[in-house]
């Protein structure tokens, strides 16, 4: 057996963006074929309206997440299924699977996956970074941002099963069931800070720096993509996958477009690519699904839970703040210098 026939591919998205999912899981079939094909639902299907797909979906809901039910109400639904992901991997592997890759439902493959796979045959966690030279344009500005935001893009994550792997999905699975969200006092940006740590505190992690993987539009300045005998290419190197994100406007709707803001002074080639993009996403059933309605509304009790459950986090921040050695150092050098005077 092949090492992709041991490996999954999963993604999480809701009803209104299964188009994306199908999008991505279709380039996933072309390029990584031996591979399991997953889509967790952070939502409910009980009209069926999803219809019957060539990969398997996993309700949210049947994962072992503590209070489930809580959990998929405590936050919108972007949140929902940026927290839901370490359930997602860890689930691959309860399956049997030796690795296990998430991808963005945003993401299209566009040249083979499998030297994914066999990275993952010796490292355990694999991540890329959002910048993998220093970027064009004003760069104290783009820098800032990416040190805002995390060094690594929670778009990708790969695992290979083993202890290392197994601990960092229990960690990322203890910091995303209640702090999946963007609070900037806090150094959190909902899934993805996280990821800043992880180098440092588990083995066998691998930061790929591949200029074909995650290609995107925070590092599409230095990443130039062109079209080689009619296949997509990164100066020499194959463009493996490219993440959309921001790429399109009109928000969820049918009929997508190029985004102007961003996009007017991209290479005719990306902006062919997000065209064939935006025509994929309705061959996949743009119009169908966009407009299904999401199941999880927060109520007013779980609104209220939530609210006292970050103020308590809040306040815990604070009284960490004020009874630390360096608090209190400042505390008392600013003593001893009104003294003086």
């Amino acid at each position: 057996m092949s090492a992709a026939a041991t490996s999954a591919v999963v993604t999480v998205v809701t009803r209104s963006h299964f188009h994306r999912a199908r999008c991505l899981l279709d380039s996933v079939q072309r390029h990584l074929p031996e591979a399991g094909r997953f889509v967790v639902l952070a939502d409910r299907d009980d009209d069926r309206r999803l219809g019957e797909q060539d990969f398997e979906v996993i309700p949210v809901e049947t994962l072992p997440v503590p209070d489930v039910a809580g959990f998929v109400r405590r936050y919108h639904a972007q949140q929902l299924c940026t927290a839901t992901k370490p359930w997602a991997l860890a689930e691959l592997f309860r399956r049997g699977y030796e690795r296990a890759i998430y991808l963005d439902a945003d993401i299209v493959a566009y040249s083979t996956l499998r030297p994914m796979v066999e990275m993952l045959g010796a490292a355990t966690i694999l991540l890329t970074p959002h910048l993998t030279e220093t970027p064009g344009g004003d760069v104290f500005e783009s820098e800032r941002r990416i040190l805002l935001a995390g060094a690594y893009n929670a778009g990708f994550v790969g695992l290979s099963r083993g202890p290392s792997s197994a601990r960092f999905l229990a960690w990322w699975q203890d910091k995303l069931l209640h702090d999946c969200r963007v609070d900037a006092a806090l150094g959190l940006v909902d899934d993805q800070r996280w990821l800043d740590l992880v180098p440092g505190m588990f083995d066998g992690v691998c930061i790929v720096r591949h200029p074909g993987w995650n290609v995107a539009r925070w590092n599409l300045d230095r990443r130039p993509v062109a079209m080689v005998a009619g296949e997509p290419r990164v100066g020499a190197e194959p463009l493996v996958f490219l993440h959309f994100s921001g790429l399109l406007s009109g928000g969820d709707s049918p009929g997508q477009q190029r985004n102007p803001d961003v996009t007017a002074s991209l290479a005719p080639s990306v902006q062919a690519l997000i065209d064939d993009y935006a025509g994929s996403l309705e061959r996949h059933g743009a119009k169908q699904y966009s407009q299904l309605p999401y199941a999880f509304a927060r109520s007013p009790a779980r609104f209220r839970a939530e609210t006292l459950y970050r103020m308590k986090a809040r306040a815990r921040h604070l009284v960490h703040a004020v009874t630390s050695t360096a608090f209190r150092r400042r505390i008392r050098l600013w003593l001893q210098e009104r003294a003086a005077r």
